[in-house]
């Protein structure tokens, strides 16, 4: 459909009438909309500022209500300084279908700006977009008659307002009205004076929520009602184009989160087969692997060969590694039931090194210890001390030669956080984002399970277990809350 024929269309669908022809007269020139007859059932003349238009029609309807829509009609959809009007409406028929179809939408704010200009009665616009939060006009869309003749497109300019107190420019936005302002009287304005200055309309861009995302500052000589009406019209196609994308802004991640969540469901559930599975298989085989050992043991007060003393030797250290493996594997795909209780740090970290008091002293390991022998925590005591045997033993592990261990508590207000830091030399990079995943190991003799089951029962806790490098190894923080789920 051509530009004439949507202008005609536009006026049939307000008026409820079919027109016969239309002729508008504008700027010395004659403009044909449609049709040359000059017969009708009724006629309509409407003169305005700068045109005027001849309409012969068919149908009922209020005269004045008419004129009132055909001014309009033509101020806001066929106005254009040097250009025809069929080429100004094909434009605004351009934006409209831009913003329906996700173009850019600073390309869309920019055709605005111009489009604006392009009116006989304003010389300069701005468009600002608002931070509600910290009550700041953020960016500006800036246009100006004078760069438009020079053949210069309307540009972003990174420009910031903070409005410090209440002033005519946050009441537009506060009430939602268009409205005469003089901007030289508004002292956080001073910075903008080089691009709009003295008296000016000024009209908010309202969201979707009914709320105020912006505003639009248009100056120029010539004001009145209709240069009201033309501002707040532009205006509201920059709030259907803003509004429109972020919606389409939030529908893109919407769609994603949806893509993600999908991704995470399969691979949970398919996570959780695994650990069924697991778990299955690891309950099969203890009870034979209990058998073999026992065996072993049997076949061990019995024999005299060495050999036979060997073989049986090996038998039994790969059974005890299978019972071990067979029992994490079960610890880590059962629910972790807590049993909280209030109980010492100092002790509980004290209580620990005891029982690895023989790893500690043949692994020529030095442990120093700083921690407050008054701190308290919430936690399973047996859960806890879980989680500091595996770390403290990868701790020993990863310094084969010996080193220094060293344990120490820091205390906020919502949380506890225990550090145990090692000089093994720290977690390579490639390492760091998988040293809590299940069965990941970097060394030869680990199941992988001992610090995945860690996070497990820290999480459990409502805490968090993280790993960070220093200069010389390894830090792992557990962090606990303070009241552990209960009440003081």
């Amino acid at each position: 459909m051509t530009p004439d024929a949507n202008f005609i269309r536009l006026l049939e669908n307000s008026l409820s009438i079919s027109i016969v022809s239309c002729t508008v007269f504008f700027d010395a020139k004659t403009f044909v909309m449609k049709g040359s007859a000059v017969s009708g059932d009724h006629t309509l003349e409407v003169k305005g500022e700068g045109f005027a238009c001849i309409l012969f029609y068919k149908g009922n309807c209020r005269a004045e209500k008419a004129k009132d829509i055909i001014a309009d009609a033509v101020n806001l959809y066929c106005r254009s300084i040097k250009e025809e009007f069929p080429a100004e409406c094909a434009r605004r028929a351009d934006l409209l279908g831009s913003i329906v179809s996700g173009e850019s939408i600073d390309n869309v704010l920019n055709e605005l700006a111009r489009m604006i200009v392009a009116t006989p009665v304003f010389d300069c616009v701005g468009i600002f977009l608002l931070n509600e939060i910290l009550l700041e006009l953020r960016g500006l869309v800036y246009a100006s008659r004078s760069e438009s003749k020079k053949g210069k497109k309307a540009r972003f300019r990174s420009r910031k307002i903070r409005f410090s107190k209440k002033s005519p420019l946050s009441d537009v936005m506060y009430f939602g009205r268009c409205k005469m302002i003089d901007l030289d009287e508004i002292d956080d304005w001073k910075s903008m004076r080089d691009c709009l200055k003295g008296e000016s309309y000024a009209c908010p861009l309202i969201g979707m929520d009914g709320k105020a995302v912006g505003v639009v500052v248009a100056t120029g000589g010539k004001y009145s009602g209709k240069a009201e009406a033309i501002l707040q019209f532009y205006s509201n196609l920059c709030s259907i184009a803003i509004s429109n994308a972020n919606m389409r802004g939030e529908l893109i991640r919407l769609k994603t989160y949806e893509e993600d969540f999908e991704k995470v469901d399969y691979v949970s559930k398919d996570l959780v087969k695994m650990g069924m599975l697991a778990a299955t298989v690891a309950h099969e085989l203890k009870n034979p692997l209990v058998a073999i050992g026992g065996f072993a043991k049997r076949l061990a007060a019995f024999g005299s060969d060495p050999r036979m003393d060997n073989y049986i030797t090996m038998i039994q250290s790969e059974v005890s590694r299978l019972e071990d493996l067979v029992t994490e594997i079960l610890d880590y795909s059962k629910n972790v039931d807590l049993r909280i209780e209030k109980i010492n740090l100092d002790k509980v970290v004290n209580e620990t090194l005891k029982l690895l008091s023989e790893n500690i002293s043949i692994g020529m390991i030095h442990v120093s210890k700083s921690i407050d022998p008054e701190v308290t925590v919430y936690a399973d005591r047996n859960r806890f001390i879980q989680v500091l045997i595996n770390v403290i033993i990868n701790a020993i592990q990863v310094m084969p030669s010996g080193g220094d261990l060293k344990i120490s508590a820091e205390e906020s207000s919502e949380t506890i956080i225990l550090y145990i830091k090692d000089t093994g030399g720290g977690v390579p990079d490639g390492e760091m984002e998988k040293i809590f995943e299940p069965f990941h190991s970097s060394k030869q003799e680990g199941t992988g399970l001992g610090l995945s089951l860690s996070k497990k029962i820290m999480t459990a806790h409502g805490g968090e277990i993280t790993v960070s490098n220093d200069s010389s190894g390894a830090v792992f923080s557990l962090i606990l809350p303070k009241t552990g789920g209960l009440d003081d």
